[in-house]
């Protein structure tokens, strides 16, 4: 029965491939793999591309999505007919939403938050209404622990099986349709990778006390990224493509941009000459201080930027990369009466203007359940979607 319905859906994204409204949305973008997560995430083409047209961006998370359709989440992240069938039902559905989120033949997956953790013994604790999330015993409490660390191994450690597993089933069942499965991807950048091995008190007193245990293991990480690559390449037969850097514990709330400098930043530019490029460098929290550091990194294609980082500051800062500019959620969507909407759109828009940004884009992102019924919380999306899309069309 489930296969019937992928069937059918898959149908539908080939329609939506192939109409004026999905080209449209296609040259919005930069033309770039498409990763390994269940979130649309792209480089806006240069402004002077884009006749002046700013993309916009919603984001309602898979717990929306299972509440509108009443999977588990569990199921979504461990069976792979589950989660094919709900991506493509979450997929369809946003696209016709209105916003700019474009689609693909290559359908990607991501096993949650804790996957990059899992390689090295961090449990994964799920739930059937929850995202999947890291569990509380740290792989490195005890700090010697690291002498007796192994490498882990793509194809065997943490959730790497489940990984590899979804692969091949997300291949059967797109077999002979013309679709295929994106590869599964690390996300997580080393220093932050080194927050969830050895928690955030131990490492920020151990970079005060010993700097060279941090160093040690967040070089161990970075041999274990490239390494895992190069496995990945061997046993699948995916070539190495650009990295992706996921850092929401960089924050100038958490540490110092004196300590993102020295154990985070050189890591970081290594892992771009592996990878011939980041696409992509994200933080959810306060990088304001650090972006100076951050835009060294070579071949950086596009940063985020989230509500807690200064915009002016990022405009100025980086007019020639690509940025993610994000709301916060409840200030800027759920909790904000239609002028707070307008206000919040017009003022990013405005500062990339006067600080002649090349490309970017606004994303309502990190959007989870607000009000009573998910279907108050997908009106009050579409009320902004409607509303950010006015003001770019007639800017």
């Amino acid at each position: 029965m489930a296969k019937d319905n992928i069937k059918r859906l898959l149908d539908k994204v080939q329609n939506i491939l192939n109409s004026d409204e999905h080209n449209r949305r296609v040259k919005l973008w930069e033309d770039e793999p498409f990763y390994s997560r269940d979130k649309f995430r792209r480089a806006a083409k240069k402004n002077s591309e884009n006749n002046g047209l700013v993309p916009i961006v919603a984001d309602p998370g898979p717990t929306m999505f299972a509440r509108l359709y009443g999977f588990s989440v569990k199921d979504y992240y461990t069976k792979p007919e589950i989660y094919l069938e709900n991506y493509l039902n979450s997929m369809i559905y946003l696209f016709y939403m209105g916003e700019d989120t474009i689609l693909s033949n290559k359908i990607p997956y991501w096993l949650g938050s804790g996957f990059d953790s899992s390689f090295f013994g961090a449990e994964t604790i799920y739930s059937d209404t929850e995202d999947p999330w890291i569990g509380r015993k740290l792989p490195l409490e005890e700090k010697e622990a690291i002498s007796r660390m192994e490498m882990p191994k793509f194809e065997r450690s943490g959730l790497g099986p489940l990984a590899i597993r979804f692969y091949h089933e997300l291949s059967e069942l797109l077999n002979g349709t013309g679709f295929q499965v994106s590869p599964p991807e690390l996300i997580r950048a080393p220093f932050a990778l080194a927050f969830h091995l050895r928690g955030f008190e131990n490492l920020c007193i151990d970079g005060m006390t010993d700097p060279e245990y941090v160093h040690r293991l967040v070089r161990f990480i970075t041999d274990f990224h490239k390494e895992w690559y190069r496995d990945r390449e061997q046993i699948l037969g995916i070539p190495i493509n650009k990295g992706q850097l996921f850092n929401d514990e960089i924050d100038c709330s958490v540490i110092s941009p004196a300590f993102y400098k020295e154990f985070a930043l050189p890591y970081e530019k290594e892992l771009s000459n592996f990878h011939n490029g980041i696409a992509y460098w994200h933080s959810c929290g306060n990088i304001t201080k650090m972006l100076e550091d951050i835009r060294t990194i070579p071949g950086l294609q596009m940063v985020n930027i989230s509500s807690w980082t200064d915009y002016e500051t990022a405009a100025r800062i980086c007019p020639d990369i690509a940025l993610e500019f994000c709301l916060r959620p409840s200030a800027d969507v759920y909790g904000a009466k239609e002028e707070r909407m307008e206000r919040s759109i017009r003022n990013i828009m405005d500062i990339c203007k006067v600080h002649q940004v090349e490309a970017y884009h606004i994303r309502a992102g990190s959007l989870q359940s607000y009000s009573k019924t998910v279907q108050e919380d997908f009106s009050i999306i579409q009320k902004w979607i409607n509303l950010a899309q006015g003001i770019s069309k007639n800017l």
